[in-house]
C-alpha cells in the first residue's frame, strides 16, 4: 500500500508538472502538491499498517502466524471515517491554494471577456541579430509599423502597443496570455539583421490551442520599401487567415510606403523606441530623431505627426514653452495631412490642439470621428474622443469611447488613470478609487494616478486627504506648475492662505523660465481669497486647463467680480459666441459662463436674454451630477439667485452642503456676487458658518512641511 501511494504521488506530480501551465497555474504552484503529498504520507503508512486491501476489499492486517481474514468491526469503520476526513481535509486545502495561485503574477489581471474570432495580440518581436544592442530600434520598428497597419483594419480587433509591451521577453504560454487579452489569435515574430540584409520570420497562432494557422520568413535586402513592403504582406495575411474582409481604400494604406528613405525611417525608428523609455530629460532628443527624419525627408508625413504629437506631450511636463509648442505642433501636424490626408495620427493631435487651444469642441470631435476612419483600430483616438465627451459634460457617451479603448489597450497607464477619472466625474467614488488603486499597483511612480487620487478626494470634499497625493505628484513631476497649483487649491480649500501663499511662491521662484500659467491662476485665486482684486495677476491660459481643472476654471471673469456688469457681459459674449445663439445647446465646456452671463444682463436690465439663458443651463444641469470634478456644485442655488428666489436658493445650497459639496466653498460663500443678496440671510451664514468649521477641523489635523 506504501508503495502504491509513493508511486501515485510521483505520478500526480509528473502530471502538474506538465499542466499547470497550461491551465494558468504558476509553475511554482507544483510545490503544495508535494506539500499535499508529504502530509498525507503518514496517513498512507497507518493505513498500510492497519489494512489490507485484497480482491474481496479492505480487512484488518491479520496477526502474524494468523491466516484467517479479519472482518471489520465498527471500531474500524470509525478509524478508516478518520483518515479519509483528514485526507479530504488536506485534499482541500492544498489544492485550494493551488487554485488560488492561478493567474497570480507581477503583472494585473487583464481580461476575463470570452475571446473574439477577430481578435489579435501581436506580440513584440524578438530581436535575434548578432548586435542586439544597436539594432533593438529595428525590431522594436517593424513591431510598430506592422500594428499601425494592421490597427487599419476595421474587421479586426488589435490589441494596442502600450499593453503589448508588457508582453515583452514574457515566458508565458500563448494561451495565457490569449486569456489575459481575450484575443482569438497571436501573432510572434523575429526580426534579423545581417550586414544589409535582414529576415523577418512571423507565425500567426490559435490562442487557446497554441496551434500554428500561418507563418512566413521574409529574406531581403534592407531599404525601407522592403520593410514596408514585408509589413503590407503579412498585415494582409493575417486578414486573409482571420476572414477579414479588406476594403479598397484598407487596402491602399496597408500597401502605402511612408518614405523610401531608409536613413529617415531609422531616425523614426529610434526615436520611438527612445521616447517608448523615455522621461522628461530625454524628450528633447526623441524630438530631435523626428526632426532628423523631416530634414532626410522632408515629405515624410508620419515624421511630421509624431513630432506634432511630441511637441504637445512635452509641453505640460517637458518644460517647452506652451505658444511655440502649439504652434510648431499645429504645423507639423497639418502638414502630415497635406503629405497623406490618411494619417489617423495627425487628425487626433489636432484636435486636442482645437480643443484645448481654440475651445472649439464640435470641429475637434469631427477631427477625431476622422482619425477613427483612418485608423478605426486607434486606441488612442478613442480615449481622445472620450476624454473630450467627458470635459463637454456628456459622460455617458463617453463611457462607451473609454471602454472601448480599454479593451483595445488594458495595461495603458493612461486610459486606466483616465477611466478612473472618468468614474470620478460619475460620481461613482468607490469604483473611481479602485481603478486609480489599480493604476498605481500596475506603476507607484505614474504622476497621473497620484493627481487623480488627489483630485478624487478633493471632489469628495476632502482636501486634508488631497494634499498627501498632490505632494506624490508634485515630487514625482517637480517640473509641473498644474500639480503645485492643485497642491496650492487645497490649502487655499482649508483656509490656509499662508501655505497656499508658500506653495506659490516657491514654485514662480523655481519654474521662473517657463511658462506658468496654471500657478499664476492660483494666485489669482489667493489674492481673491483675501477678498482682493484678482485682475492685477494677468496670464493667458488655453482651454487646455479644462482637462487639468474641470469646474476651477469657471470662476467669473474680474469684471464680473467687480460689479462691472456691462464690461463683463461683452467679454463672455467675446470669449463665448455660443452663448449668443439660441439654437446650441450648453454643455459642460459653457455651462457656468452662461449662468455669469445671465446674472450680468439681469444686472443690466436685460432679462429677458438672462432668462433664455437660465432655462438652456437649467437644461443642462439636469443631466449632471452635483458633486464632482465637474459636477454643478451650487449652480441650481444661484439661478435662483439671480431669477430673486431667495427661499429656493437657500433651499438648494442647503442641499448641496447636506449631500457633500465642498469645492471652492469659501468663493461661492464669502465672494460670489451672484450670492451678494441673500449673504445677510441667517441661514446662509449658518452654512458658511458649518463649511467653514469643517475645513478648520481638517486643516487642525494635517501637518505642513
Amino acid at each position: 500500500m506504501t508503495a502504491i501511494y509513493i508511486v501515485s504521488a510521483w505520478l500526480v506530480m509528473q502530471v502538474a508538472d506538465v499542466l499547470f501551465p497550461g491551465w494558468g497555474i504558476p509553475e511554482d504552484a507544483i510545490r503544495f502538491v508535494v506539500y499535499g503529498a508529504v502530509a498525507g504520507f503518514p496517513l498512507a503508512l497507518v493505513f498500510a499498517w492497519t489494512y489490507d486491501i485484497t480482491s474481496h476489499g479492505i480487512h484488518r492486517t491479520p496477526q502474524a502466524g494468523v491466516v484467517d481474514v479479519t472482518p471489520l468491526n465498527i471500531r474500524d469503520l470509525g478509524l478508516l471515517g478518520i483518515l479519509l476526513v483528514l485526507f479530504v481535509a488536506i485534499s482541500w486545502s492544498f489544492a485550494s491554494r493551488v487554485v488560488a495561485t492561478r493567474g497570480v503574477d507581477t503583472e494585473p489581471a487583464v481580461s476575463h471577456k470570452p475571446a473574439s474570432s477577430n481578435s489579435l495580440a501581436v506580440l513584440p518581436f524578438r530581436n535575434e541579430s548578432m548586435e542586439p544592442d544597436e539594432t533593438n530600434f529595428l525590431a522594436n520598428g517593424v513591431h510598430r509599423d506592422l500594428m499601425t497597419k494592421v490597427m487599419k483594419i476595421a474587421a479586426l480587433e488589435v490589441i494596442a502597443p502600450t499593453t503589448m509591451e508588457h508582453y515583452r521577453n514574457t515566458d508565458k504560454r500563448l494561451s495565457v496570455i490569449g486569456e489575459e487579452l481575450a484575443v482569438g489569435h497571436i501573432l510572434e515574430g523575429a526580426v534579423q539583421k545581417a550586414g544589409q540584409r535582414v529576415r523577418v520570420s512571423v507565425q500567426l497562432i490559435q490562442a487557446s490551442s497554441e496551434l500554428s494557422l500561418w507563418a512566413e520568413s521574409y529574406d531581403r535586402t534592407l531599404s525601407a520599401d522592403n520593410l514596408f513592403d514585408i509589413q503590407a504582406d503579412i498585415a494582409q495575411q493575417v486578414a486573409q487567415a482571420l476572414r477579414a474582409e479588406l476594403t479598397p481604400m484598407e487596402i491602399s494604406r496597408i500597401n502605402s510606403t511612408p518614405t523610401r528613405v531608409f536613413e529617415a525611417y531609422e531616425a523614426v525608428a529610434r526615436g520611438n523606441h527612445l521616447f517608448e523609455k523615455a522621461d522628461v530629460d530625454s524628450i528633447k532628443e526623441v524630438l530631435a530623431y523626428y526632426q532628423q527624419a523631416i530634414e532626410l525627408e522632408p515629405g515624410f508625413a508620419l515624421a511630421h505627426a509624431l513630432l506634432g504629437q511630441l511637441q504637445l506631450q512635452a509641453h505640460k511636463f517637458g518644460g517647452l514653452d506652451r505658444e511655440e509648442a502649439f504652434t510648431n505642433a499645429e504645423l507639423h501636424l497639418r502638414r502630415a495631412i497635406e503629405l497623406d490626408e490618411t494619417t489617423s495620427l495627425a487628425y487626433a493631435w489636432l484636435a486636442v490642439i482645437i480643443r484645448d487651444r481654440d475651445n472649439d469642441y464640435v470641429q475637434a470631435l469631427e477631427l477625431l470621428d476622422t482619425a477613427l476612419t483612418y485608423g478605426p483600430g486607434d486606441s488612442r483616438s478613442m480615449h481622445i474622443k472620450g476624454l473630450t465627451l467627458r470635459m463637454m459634460g456628456r459622460n455617458q457617451e463617453a463611457l462607451f469611447w473609454y471602454e472601448r479603448a480599454l479593451r483595445l489597450d488594458p495595461l495603458s497607464l493612461t486610459v486606466n488613470e483616465s477611466f478612473g477619472s472618468l468614474l470620478r466625474d460619475l460620481g461613482h467614488y468607490q469604483e473611481a478609487e479602485q481603478k486609480y488603486l489599480n493604476t498605481l499597483e500596475m506603476d507607484p511612480e505614474f504622476r497621473n494616478t497620484w493627481w487623480g487620487l488627489g483630485t478624487l478626494y478633493w471632489s469628495m470634499g476632502q482636501p486634508d486627504r488631497a494634499i498627501e497625493w498632490f505632494k506624490g505628484a508634485v515630487a514625482r513631476t517637480p517640473a509641473s506648475d498644474t500639480f503645485h497649483a492643485w497642491l496650492s487649491l487645497q490649502y487655499l480649500e482649508l483656509d490656509m492662505d499662508q501655505q497656499a501663499e508658500d506653495e506659490i511662491e516657491s514654485t514662480l521662484r523655481k519654474l521662473k523660465d517657463r511658462d506658468n500659467f496654471d500657478i499664476l491662476f492660483l494666485q489669482r485665486l489667493l489674492l481673491l481669497h483675501r477678498g482682493k482684486d484678482p485682475s492685477v495677476v494677468t496670464y493667458d491660459w488655453g482651454g487646455e486647463s479644462t482637462v487639468w481643472f474641470g469646474n476651477v476654471t469657471s470662476v467669473p471673469v474680474p469684471e464680473l467680480l467687480m460689479g462691472q456688469y456691462q464690461e463683463a457681459a461683452i467679454v463672455y459674449q467675446r470669449q463665448i459666441p455660443a452663448l449668443q445663439d439660441t439654437d446650441i445647446s450648453i454643455d459642460g465646456t459653457q455651462f457656468r459662463a452662461a449662468v455669469d452671463l445671465a446674472f450680468a444682463f439681469r444686472e443690466i436690465g436685460e432679462t429677458a436674454k438672462a432668462e433664455e439663458l437660465l432655462n438652456r443651463a437649467e437644461a443642462f444641469m439636469l443631466t449632471q451630477n452635483r458633486l464632482g470634478f465637474r459636477g454643478y456644485w451650487v449652480e441650481d442655488a444661484r439661478i435662483a439667485a439671480i431669477r430673486g428666489d431667495t427661499v429656493g436658493a437657500l433651499a438648494a445650497l442647503k442641499q448641496a452642503v447636506d449631500q457633500g459639496w465642498r469645492n471652492l466653498w469659501w468663493f461661492y460663500l464669502r465672494h460670489d456676487p451672484v450670492f451678494a443678496a441673500i449673504r445677510s440671510e441667517p441661514e446662509f451664514q449658518s452654512l458658511h458658518d458649518q463649511v467653514q468649521a469643517e475645513m478648520h477641523t481638517r486643516a487642525a489635523a494635517i501637518s505642513v512641511d
